[in-house]
């Protein structure tokens, strides 16, 4: 749960899901739920992609307003070309 002065970093859930993805197979779905803002740190989009294709579906939701997506630090348009659906 967020907190004042906790910034979005996803690059690290990523890694962290890398080093498990031996759990992730095609009856998985995972889902993301965040505004993909990750404060100009690395997206790992390589990571992510290899995640969505391991699985049987990739679900992104995305509390912000489609307005402000791929506006400043958001890197969500790294991540949407592999979801199976974003909302």
């Amino acid at each position: 749960m967020p907190t004042i002065g906790v910034y979005s970093d996803y690059s690290k859930p990523l890694r962290e899901y890398k080093a498990k993805q031996g759990q992730l197979n095609k009856r998985t779905i995972m889902l993301w739920m965040g505004d993909a803002r990750n404060n100009y740190l690395p997206s790992e989009e390589k990571i992510f992609k290899d995640l969505c294709r391991r699985v049987k579906k990739c679900y992104w939701l995305n509390p912000e307003a489609k307005s402000k997506w791929n506006t400043g630090d958001s890197v969500i348009s790294r991540y949407t070309p592999y979801v199976s659906e974003l909302a």
